[in-house]
């Protein structure tokens, strides 16, 4: 998903977008399903590049750090990938 967004209002959504796609799922029979995802994210003002190759690749290195740190999940921006 691309977005544009302030910067005052980036960390917000981000947050609103962790949180929704972490609420449990009612289904039509009464059950409720646990879900989880995994949100990475980039900005041109963090990463220093406006091409969006650049930063779909720094969205996905902030989605896998974030998976492989054993940290709660929560909404984070990457820095430059290495190469």
């Amino acid at each position: 998903m691309v977005l544009q967004l302030p910067a005052e209002r980036r960390a917000l959504r981000l947050e609103q977008l962790v949180r929704m796609l972490h609420t449990p799922v009612v289904l039509d029979d009464g059950r409720t399903v646990d879900v989880a995802a995994s949100v990475g994210a980039a900005s041109p003002d963090v990463i220093g590049f406006r091409d969006l190759t650049r930063l779909q690749r720094a969205a996905d290195a902030a989605l896998y750090d974030g998976k492989h740190s054993g940290r709660p999940p929560r909404a984070c921006c990457a820095a430059p990938p290495s190469r």
